[in-house]
Formats: structure tokens, C-alpha cells, sequence
């Protein structure tokens, strides 16, 4: 009897055994797959992070080291272009520092790497045509020594009279650089060993020029001059000569015309005074080509030689300047110059007593009818 009990509780216990390793059994089955173990699948369509399709090494719930930073708000509905085999060379955890979306203001385009400095508001008068002549302060032009179209290798440039618009071997232009060219040989103004004007068939680095104050600079940053009592045009380091150093550029298709005040005979031009700002306006016994004394009409501006404007200044007497929108004349049809804002006229100071003289400024009055304001504009000859 005692062998049976001892039967009954062997078998009770091998049942209990058994049970609970069934019961182990299934716990390990549902924890393997649990939704909380199934976030450690990787998707192959997630964006590409460098991760393989396999799930990592890495305990299931450890993020990755380097998680995107921002990730898109769905997965794409095509795989990404560049396979997770091959990581971008810019991954999403590192963004470029310039986006193509918005680029800088900086990413503007390089200077240019050339030797030569692009020209400056100074570097080409504003005031010329692309097509020009160049007149000296004495009234002569600069010509190619011998007047050829096609001026051979180191011709020089000279001084030499006439200015005429037909003549096309004496008309030059700017190019881009800055620099001077034959109009009809595109010869670029250059320099030879003896620092005078010569033509060239290639420009060199300093061959460049600037208009400044009635002045023409080389590159050299020496002005350009006459050489003594010569006709050569030549480079000179003497820039403050305000008389001799005086050029400026002829439009060919410009019209130029001195400014006569009829009663005395006298003509208006320019010279430089001490204490004063600039050029005044003064009366010359006579009227003559030089460029003291050459203006254009430019609309209802009056333009100097200088591209300057004639200017009523706080005296009332007239000077230059480069505001020229305040600065507009009509020519009336009783012969005086009249502001067109102030309704004032040209006089040369005491023309109205009779005492005119040469030097005397040039200054507004009001009594516009007055005989002694009649001028005329007197056509510039370019054969001089």
C-alpha cells in the first residue's frame, strides 16, 4: 500500500515538471514576438543611414549612434537613390553648411583673375562717345606721326593741327579695360623705352588710362604731356602743370561751339583760381579752339570741355559742376542765356556799365532784356 502512494506522488511531481516547462516554453514564444520586439526589423525603405537590411548587432532597443536628425514625415514610395549600401557623401546627421536651396549672398561670381584692373568711373569718361578724337589744350589733335589709318609697330603719337570729324585715323576709343585703341588700325596706345606715346599691336599691363580733372594718366600713374617744344606726346611726371596738361575728348558726332557774348566780343571759358573750388567762368578777349573755351549742348545742359556743367554758384557768378540736373539753360529769342529755374541771364560782370574786360566772371542778372546780355553759340571748327 505504501508502494502505491509513493507511485501517486512520483507521477505528481513529474506532472508538475512538466507543466511548468510548457509553461516556459510558450512565455518565450509570445516574448519573441511581441510588438515591442518587432520594432528591432529594419525596413529596407527606410532612408538610407549606412545600416545594413539585417537587423544590428546591437541590443534591439538601443538607438542607432548617429539617429537622422530630421526624418521624413513618411518613408519614400520608391527606394532612395542612393542604395543603403552606399551612404550619401553628406548624410542627414551632418547637413552641407550651404544648402542648395538657399545659398549665400557670397556665392557671387569670382573676379576676374586677370592682371589688368577693370575700369572705374574715373577709368572712362562718362561724357564721350565710344568713338573720339583727342584734343590738346593749344587746340591740336593727336595724331599718328605720318596720318596713316595703319600706323606701323612704334609709330609715334603726335601733336598736329586739325580735328576734322571725317578723319577716322585720328579717332580712338576706350576698350574695356580701360585702354586706348586706334580706331582704325585697333593699335593700342602704348610706350617705348623713352616714355613716349606709341602705337602697339599689344597692350602692355600699364597700359591703361584714366581722365581726371582735364588730365589724361597712364597706368604709370604719369600724365600725359608734350615733350618740350617737340610734337611728341610723351609721359611726364610734371601733372600739376594745370595749363599744358589739359585734354579732352572730341565726340565725332557732337556739334562743339564756343559762347560769344556779342556786344563786347568777349567768349566765355574756364580757369582755375586760387581759393576757388574748381574752374570759374571767365571772359576772353577772344574766342578761339581751346578747350578753355569748347562747350556742347547736351539737352538744356551746357557742357564744358571737362563734362562738367555750367553752374550758378551761391554768388551768382558761374562755375562747373557734375550736378547737371540742376543746371539747365535756354537760349532766348533775344540772344541772352537764361536759367530755366531762376529765370536769370548771362552777364559778364560790369559788361552793363561798359567796363567789360578780359578775365571779368561770368554771373546771372535779371534784366534779361538788357543788350548787353545778347550772346551767340559759335560752331567750333574741327579743321583748327
Amino acid at each position: 500500500m505504501k508502494s502505491q502512494y509513493i507511485i501517486i506522488i512520483v507521477i505528481v511531481i513529474i506532472a508538475v515538471l512538466l507543466s511548468a516547462c510548457i509553461s516556459s516554453t510558450v512565455i518565450a514564444v509570445n516574448i519573441f514576438n511581441s510588438p515591442d520586439n518587432a520594432q528591432t526589423t529594419i525596413s529596407p525603405n527606410l532612408p538610407s543611414t549606412g545600416l545594413s537590411a539585417n537587423p544590428p548587432s546591437s541590443p534591439p532597443r538601443s538607438p542607432p549612434s548617429n539617429p537622422p536628425s530630421s526624418p521624413p514625415s513618411s518613408p519614400p514610395s520608391s527606394p532612395p537613390s542612393n542604395p543603403p549600401s552606399s551612404p550619401p557623401s553628406n548624410p542627414p546627421s551632418s547637413p552641407p553648411s550651404n544648402p542648395p536651396s538657399s545659398p549665400p549672398s557670397s556665392l557671387s561670381p569670382a573676379p576676374p583673375t586677370s592682371s589688368v584692373n577693370p575700369p572705374t568711373s574715373d577709368t572712362i569718361p562718362s561724357n564721350i562717345s565710344p568713338e573720339f578724337s583727342i584734343k590738346y589744350a593749344d587746340g591740336n589733335c593727336l595724331h599718328p606721326r605720318g596720318g596713316s589709318a595703319s600706323p606701323t609697330e612704334n609709330t609715334e603719337l603726335v601733336f598736329h593741327p586739325g580735328c576734322e570729324k571725317n578723319r577716322n585715323e585720328i579717332h580712338y576709343q576706350f576698350n574695356d579695360k580701360g585702354q586706348i585703341l586706334h580706331f582704325t588700325s585697333k593699335k593700342c596706345l602704348g610706350v617705348d623705352g623713352n616714355n613716349n606715346i606709341v602705337f602697339k599691336k599689344t597692350c602692355g599691363p600699364n597700359d591703361i588710362y584714366k581722365f581726371i580733372d582735364d588730365k589724361l594718366y597712364h597706368g604709370s600713374k604719369l600724365c600725359i604731356s608734350k615733350k618740350g617744344k617737340s610734337d611728341i606726346v610723351t609721359l611726364s611726371n610734371n601733372c600739376t602743370d594745370t595749363d599744358n596738361n589739359k585734354f579732352m575728348f572730341l565726340d565725332v558726332k557732337k556739334n562743339y561751339i564756343n559762347i560769344k557774348n556779342d556786344p563786347t566780343g568777349y567768349c566765355i571759358g574756364t580757369k582755375v583760381v586760387k581759393d576757388h573750388p574748381g574752374q570759374i567762368m571767365l571772359a576772353y578777349k577772344k574766342c578761339d579752339p581751346s578747350i578753355d573755351q569748347i562747350f556742347v549742348q547736351d539737352n538744356e545742359n551746357l557742357k564744358h570741355s571737362s563734362g562738367k556743367c555750367i553752374n550758378v554758384a551761391d554768388d551768382k557768378f558761374l562755375d562747373l559742376t557734375d550736378n547737371c540736373q540742376d543746371n539747365k539753360f535756354e537760349l532766348l529769342s533775344n540772344g541772352s542765356i537764361r536759367h530755366k529755374d531762376q529765370l536769370l541771364c548771362f552777364e559778364p560782370s560790369n559788361a552793363n556799365k561798359g567796363k567789360a574786360r578780359e578775365n571779368s566772371g561770368i554771373k546771372l542778372t535779371a534784366s534779361c532784356g538788357a543788350k548787353t546780355l545778347v550772346h551767340s553759340f559759335v560752331p567750333v571748327p574741327r579743321t583748327t
